[in-house]
């Protein structure tokens, strides 16, 4: 076992789990030069290179990634693409604009998300119904009325529901209160990311297992793997966190981890008893989603 391979294992998880065996693009080797290279393969290096590839299709543009697609944190969050996003506390009437700016950002991904799944058939079980937003205790309670007032500010279209109206949607008793908001979608993020490395210009040269270990400056950049290197003039660095094994932002990172899990398939019935609603996410209403 090399050393990159140590460092950046290649572990199986949930979302993965469930989908069948993916195409594996073979790990890059040998001394190569090429104008751009994008390191990380998950949304933003992936549209990143992208779009690199529709702006040059005349150059070769690389993608690598340490691991597999989909086992980074794009392939392993809990599915949600939001187009409202939420910012605890009371409205801040001179944050307004910025609120519109960030939602406006939101939609425009939205769209381009939706669009590249439905143009390139991506079954990743995309369902546009919306996202709810609901409070279980004390402080969530408190945020709801914050929630509500931005939303109505903003005028977002969303649905304020009673205990008993989450009840009936989402057949749980467990929340006080919630809002349904009408934008935002539900997805499987796994299914969603190999699909779009699998969807890539033909110009773009997707490399898995082929983690960057090193990178020299000068003119061009000369990136370091453990079996070749590539030179290249333009880089652009979509690793979030692991910036720091680089060299890069080591001050200003921190990494976090999450767990979550999956039930067993569910009966007929128990099915039956989750509300009105055929598919569904929740988003708490604490700050940040907690």
């Amino acid at each position: 076992m090399t050393l990159a391979s140590k460092q950046f294992s290649t572990d199986s998880h949930g979302w993965a789990e469930l989908l069948p065996e993916p195409q594996v693009s073979l790990p890059l080797s040998g001394n190569h030069r090429v104008p751009w290279v994008v390191v990380g393969a998950g949304l933003t290096g992936l549209a990143s290179a992208r779009r690199l590839g529709e702006l040059h299709p005349d150059d070769e543009i690389f993608l690598l990634d340490a691991r597999l697609v989909g086992q980074g944190a794009s392939g392993r969050n809990s599915g949600f693409a939001v187009a409202a996003s939420q910012f605890p506390g009371g409205v801040v009437p001179n944050q307004v604009e910025n609120y519109r700016r960030v939602n406006r950002i939101n939609q425009a991904g939205l769209d381009l998300l939706s669009a590249q799944v439905a143009g390139n058939d991506i079954d990743c079980q995309w369902c546009e119904q919306g996202i709810y937003h609901t409070a279980a205790d004390r402080m969530a309670i408190k945020e709801y009325d914050h929630f509500l007032q931005y939303l109505e500010a903003l005028e977002i279209d969303h649905t304020a529901l009673d205990k008993t109206d989450l009840y009936d949607r989402l057949g749980t008793g467990l929340y006080h209160t919630g809002i349904h908001v009408t934008a935002g979608a539900l997805l499987q993020p796994a299914a969603l990311v190999r699909g779009l490395a699998q969807s890539l210009p033909a110009n773009v040269k997707l490399h898995e297992q082929s983690p960057v270990l090193n990178i020299v400056d000068g003119k061009p950049l000369i990136l370091q793997l453990a079996n070749g290197e590539i030179e290249t003039d333009k880089l652009i660095l979509a690793v979030n966190y692991e910036a720091a094994s680089l060299g890069l932002l080591r001050s200003y990172l921190i990494g976090s981890t999450l767990s979550g899990s999956f039930t067993r398939v569910l009966s007929d019935e128990e099915l039956t008893s989750l509300g009105s609603e055929s598919e569904w996410g929740i988003i708490s209403l604490h700050g940040g989603g907690r």
